[in-house]
């Protein structure tokens, strides 16, 4: 199995192989939401009254189309 500088190895064709406290990295892919976009959410995410920073413009049309709308009825909403 190949190591790189920083000690990590080709998980993808180990996937059995325990990374950390008897997890392996198949059970950490099914459990857990990769910062690299390597896996995908099951079901909707609870912020829990914390906000989204840093999000990426629209896009497409669509989007962009709502985007507008909900800022448009934000804006009708604060301002009645």
């Amino acid at each position: 199995m190949s190591v790189d500088v920083f000690g990590r190895t080709d998980f993808a064709s180990d996937s059995t192989r325990a990374i950390s406290r008897g997890i392996n990295m198949k059970q950490a892919n099914d459990t857990f939401l990769r910062r690299d976009g390597g896996n995908a959410t099951a079901s909707d995410i609870d912020l829990d009254s914390h906000k989204l920073i840093n999000v990426a413009d629209p896009t497409n049309d669509t989007k962009n189309m709502l985007i507008r709308m909900l800022e448009q009825i934000v804006s009708t909403q604060v301002t009645t």
